[in-house]
């Protein structure tokens, strides 16, 4: 039924009679405004076909819920109001305010303290970055005292994680006129006792000049698939900064890795590539070669052990099989997970 037959029938109920193309036997879940309208006779009719032309049911059996077999999905709020509590100042390790390593900024404000924590769940055998700017003040107001990532009590450092914080020696900046800081934090690759996911805590101070911030956590690790079952598999790293950076390459089992009684099992092989400023270089990895007991799976590149300076879209990675006997290539797909490419400050 087009919008004008329903627009007609609502405006004149009386022309019903003489269109028979409407008047129809019901079929079984399917109830029609015919129906709608015997049920429901005079100002009433007209009601129910203006309902029933939006979608809506005058019938429980009409239009119910995907979620809700035999009945209409009931969306209705029960008026209830959310009780919300106020979050402590986060001017200690212990007050420190969560944040999620998906690349958003957050908005915060020093007001009378000196000191604001923050803490972000990391998971082993990934890299991230911590961006921290202010956005709203003269170039000559730098704001950022020190920026510490440390381990629950606010004063040792993170176990298993490496951190790198001299802003001034990773490119590219976030910054000119020191006005941010840029810190990296590589966690130790799932191997042995290496722990599981667990939180770092990040301090920021204020030299006094400028009230607020923002503060962004993002990862930078990169995934892709890899196979040796009769393919040579190449991966080639790009780098668009102009200063050297090392990429390490991780090969995971398709099988996986289970963490059990504190340990992870011995289950990749890993290789380390300095990428030239501007340049490129490749690593293949011969046919035939297995990763515990596996010839295909995913892998990542991250951070190397030391240096630290692998960051949010600094490489550009590509991937692919190549089979020498047959001479065809199999291309798969790189990505980096909540790099934060999309979100501004």
């Amino acid at each position: 039924m087009n919008i004008h037959t329903q627009l007609d029938i609502v405006m004149n109920p009386d022309n019903l009679a003489s269109r028979s193309d409407l008047l129809r036997p019901l079929d079984e879940g399917n109830m029609n405004s015919f129906f709608c309208l015997k049920r429901a006779p005079g100002l009433a009719a007209k009601l129910s076909l203006a309902i029933a032309s939006l979608g809506f049911a005058c019938g429980a059996a009409l239009g119910a819920g995907s979620n809700a077999p035999g009945g209409v999905m009931n969306n209705v709020s029960t008026g209830g109001q959310d009780v919300r509590i106020s979050p402590s100042d986060n001017n200690s390790v212990g007050n420190a305010r969560v944040l999620v390593a998906d690349g958003t900024s957050f908005y915060e404000s020093f007001g009378a303290d000196t000191t604001k924590w923050f803490t972000v769940g990391i998971e082993p055998g990934k890299t991230y970055v911590i961006d921290l700017l202010d956005p709203y003040e003269d170039l000559g107001f730098n704001f950022v005292g020190t920026v510490g990532v440390f381990a629950s009590d606010g004063t040792s450092s993170p176990p298993e994680t490496e951190v790198d914080c001299n802003t001034r020696t990773i490119a590219p900046a976030i910054e000119v006129g020191n006005d941010g800081v840029r810190c990296i934090v590589r966690a130790f690759t799932p191997d042995g006792t290496t722990l599981q996911k667990r939180g770092i805590y990040i301090s920021v101070t204020t030299t006094g000049f400028a009230p607020q911030f923002r503060i962004r956590v993002s990862e930078s690790t990169y995934y892709g698939r890899w196979t040796t079952n009769g393919y040579d598999m190449h991966i080639e790293l790009q780098n668009t900064t102009q200063d050297p950076i090392c990429g390490q390459i991780l090969y995971y089992p398709g099988t996986g890795l289970t963490y059990s009684g504190g340990a992870w099992p011995f289950g990749y092989q890993n290789i380390e590539l300095t990428v030239p400023a501007f340049g490129a270089i490749k690593y293949v990895l011969p046919a035939g070669t297995l990763s515990h007991g596996d010839n295909k799976g995913t892998f990542r590149v991250g951070a190397c052990n030391s240096p630290v300076n692998l960051m949010t879209n600094s490489l550009t990675v590509n991937a692919f099989g190549f089979n020498p006997v047959t001479k065809q290539f199999l291309f798969f797909a790189v990505r980096q997970a909540n790099q934060g490419g999309q979100n501004s400050w």
